[in-house]
């Protein structure tokens, strides 16, 4: 299987397009599946979040019931609403579930970044892909041929002519010369 190595897969070598033509569709496709596999990752990683915004919900509502039926387990000697809200904040199950969401926050952030990466690497291929297309429409007009003089055709032919010509009237002077 072809490494990414985007930085040499994004370069073209002009004196092998029929070989580049070749490669691009295996070269595109990996990048096209490595981005469907981020962008895989990234989507797990949303529900995961989601479902820990819920857990830590649900932790504090847990939190607030038992503070409510047992404010001095949580050395609440009043209970008000600030109270509990506090008790809740650092209570160490609280803590513990909102660390899991930050981390996986954290981690969500970072599959996006390499999502976009993906994106970007998806496009530079797009990219290769119409460059390639416009050095065969350049090939077919023989752009990169080697340069050649025009002909002049007028020219030539009347030089031929002109050298018959003279070659008829050196044969006639040579006869001439042989008569005398």
């Amino acid at each position: 299987m072809h490494e990414m190595d985007i930085e040499n897969d994004r370069m073209i070598d002009p004196d092998a397009l029929d070989v580049e033509w070749l490669e691009h569709s295996n070269r595109f496709d990996i990048y096209s599946s490595h981005l469907d596999d981020m962008s895989k990752t990234r989507n797990e990683l949303k529900t995961d979040l989601e479902k820990q915004k819920e857990e830590v919900k649900r932790v504090q509502a847990d939190l607030d019931l038992r503070i409510r039926r047992d404010p001095k387990k949580f050395d609440l000697e009043k209970v008000t609403e600030n109270s509990i809200s506090s008790a809740i904040l650092t209570s160490t199950e609280y803590q513990e579930a909102q660390d899991k969401y930050f981390g996986i926050q954290e981690n969500l952030n970072k599959a996006q970044d390499k999502v976009n990466r993906g994106h970007t690497n998806v496009n530079t291929m797009l990219a290769k892909r119409t460059a390639l297309q416009e050095l065969n429409q350049l090939m077919r007009m023989q752009y990169f041929s080697t340069p050649m003089e025009a002909r002049d055709l007028s020219n030539e032919y009347h030089n031929k002519v002109k050298a018959k010509k003279e070659k008829v009237k050196a044969k006639i002077k040579k006869r001439r010369r042989t008569k005398k």
